[in-house]
């Protein structure tokens, strides 16, 4: 995978060939950047004022990703001494292109493709060139085992005092495939060990990132064990209620928890995490059938401590880390909406 500063360099290279005879330059790496800012450009035209850039490094955009990238755009331009806002990528594809477009969004990708709404100078819309097919090098985070490591760490931290063995038992992952996950956090300068069984998250939000990226590409589809409807219909309280009378032990997860913990998002669907063994009796007591259409899923419980008490009920809710990462791994930004009231409320520290 690219480095930052190799991805700024390619998308330099695009914005130099679309603006030609433009000149771009770039400003002197400074230690007091703006927040959230990974370079800053400038585009020089002849007879008119330099227009200064301030661009934002962002991998793998999606519409969901969007609401948090456009807060930190908006907090940023409030602070900073730029022209313009643009978003380096690797790729984007037309229909998101025409979504940024729509929200104003600069950007520039790798693939060539860019749009650029600056204050009357610039203006330029070229999408439709495709990324070049790479095999992407992923660490050993980028796992299933790897996203319970991190689940772990982020949930227990910053601060986490622990041993591998713990850390096993709660989430089930060899002790081996720890030690090469904790080893690649520590080289990539996420994770510092302090002393023996002492260690302490030095960048939550790209662990945090890391964290969803691995459990919707790993995860999320080794843990699935069905897809439902209710035989009831698709009344998801009674469903909780009836999940609560009988005392199943399952764990609320998706756009009902999401909902639940955000008072935001009006639920479509229903997650819950089960244990394996115990996948049938929750079929039966909630009247589940399956259906490749469905909006229920059964999924398998992958650590101790999922879970947490939510009412008087004894209902149980995910975690908003798992919440989190459930409304990351979807395409539609009502989910990334709420994904960003997720982390403002619970998950604040790691913003």
């Amino acid at each position: 995978m690219a480095t930052s500063g190799t991805l700024v360099q390619q998308c330099l290279t695009v914005l130099r060939a679309i603006l030609e005879p433009l000149s771009v330059r770039t400003t002197p790496q400074l230690l007091n950047l703006p927040n959230g800012v990974d370079a800053i450009c400038e585009i020089v035209s002849p007879g008119r004022p330099t227009s200064r850039l301030c661009a934002f490094v962002r991998r793998g955009l999606r519409p969901v990703t969007l609401p948090q990238l456009l807060e930190q755009i908006e907090t940023t331009a409030t602070v900073a001494s730029c022209d313009q806002v643009v978003v380096f990528t690797d790729y984007v594809p037309v229909p998101l292109a025409e979504v940024l477009r729509e929200q104003r969004v600069s950007f520039v990708d790798a693939a060539g493709n860019a749009h650029l709404a600056g204050p009357g100078q610039i203006s330029v819309f070229h999408t439709g060139n495709r990324p070049p097919r790479r095999p992407a090098a992923r660490g050993q985070d980028f796992t299933a085992s790897g996203a319970k490591v991190l689940f772990f760490l982020l949930r227990h931290g910053p601060r986490i005092r622990v041993t591998y063995r713990d850390i096993r038992n709660a989430v089930g992952v060899s002790l081996d495939k720890i030690s090469k996950v904790m080893n690649e956090l520590a080289g990539d300068r996420l994770v510092v060990a302090r002393t023996r069984g002492d260690y302490e998250i030095l960048d939550a939000g790209t662990l945090l990132d890391r964290w969803s990226a691995a459990f919707a590409a790993k995860l999320e589809r080794e843990v699935l064990l069905g897809v439902y409807k209710a035989t009831t219909g698709d009344d998801f309280a009674a469903l909780t209620d009836r999940m609560s009378a009988a005392k199943l032990p399952a764990v609320v997860g998706g756009e009902v928890a999401a909902g639940w913990l955000t008072d935001y998002l009006r639920p479509g669907a229903l997650r819950l995490y089960v244990p394996e063994e115990a996948q049938g009796k929750v079929q039966r007591e909630l009247g589940l059938a399956p259906a490749l259409d469905g909006n229920i899923e059964l999924c398998k419980t992958f650590a101790v401590d999922l879970g947490q008490p939510f009412g008087d009920d004894g209902v149980r809710v995910a975690h908003p880390l798992i919440v989190y990462a459930e409304m990351m791994s979807g395409d539609d930004v009502r989910l990334g909406e709420t994904a960003l009231r997720l982390r403002e409320k619970h998950l604040a520290w790691i913003a």
